[in-house]
């Protein structure tokens, strides 16, 4: 990180300091002080100050993602005086642009209790994307989310999923190449994983019923599919 003020932008007998927080924790990692000559000092926090941010994000990622739609879901712990969320994506490497805006679920937008959140992304462009939300207060003070990235591939390459029962099912087609099976639970922890070689159909067992899995099939060349399961 380097910045850097002339002249009339900072007094000549003064300093600029500034905070560097983790938007999601409100945790005060580190401080950077800047002179009017442009000489800098900056110093990592040995025991990090904690800032009571109005709204908190427990987690945000990809919950199922095809060549036709990616559905997004995050969590807030708390929210204070939210007035809801921007959903904003880059593609190759563009600048980010708002497609959706989802309010708080609270009247006031406020709330202390964890409350989930979800957007479907329905024409998604091929290759490489990200999202990232910007959440908004009443006043229009805003933070941003962490970035997640999906790999929107050639339709006819999708391979298919589906639950059943106690195990899920795979099918690679065969234009595809070989995948890497992720399966996690909903505290996004891999509770399996698997190396399929090539296309044909593979099973994926000792599953518990009645339980929600997210698996993601990684190819080589690294596009991604991701696909909520529920397994009855």
């Amino acid at each position: 990180m380097s910045y850097c003020y002339y002249g009339s932008n900072l007094a000549n007998a003064g300093t600029l300091s500034l905070e560097l927080t983790n938007p999601q924790t409100g945790l005060v990692w580190g401080i950077c002080s800047f002179d009017a000559s442009c000489n800098s000092n900056c110093a990592v926090t040995s025991t990090p100050a904690t800032i009571i941010l109005p709204v908190s994000f427990t987690w945000f990622k990809v919950q199922e993602a095809t060549a036709t739609s990616v559905r997004l879901g995050w969590a807030t712990g708390q929210e204070q005086n939210n007035k809801g969320f921007e959903i904003q994506r880059s593609s190759r490497d563009s600048n980010f642009t708002t497609i959706g805006f989802v309010p708080s679920s609270h009247p006031g937008g406020t709330s202390s209790t964890s409350t989930p959140y979800s957007y479907t992304d329905n024409y998604p462009p091929a290759g490489k994307t990200e999202y990232r939300i910007r959440q908004i207060d009443l006043d229009n003070r805003y933070i941003y989310s962490s970035v997640v990235t999906t790999n929107q591939g050639d339709p006819a390459k999708q391979a298919e999923m589906y639950g059943a029962h106690d195990h899920i099912v795979i099918t690679l087609p065969s234009s595809t190449s070989s995948y890497d099976a992720l399966v996690y639970d909903t505290q996004g922890r891999v509770i399996q994983s698997r190396h399929l070689p090539m296309a044909g159909t593979y099973t994926i067992t000792a599953l518990s019923t009645q339980h929600l899995y997210y698996i993601t099939l990684q190819a080589l060349d690294g596009s991604k599919q991701t696909k909520a399961i529920y397994l009855y």
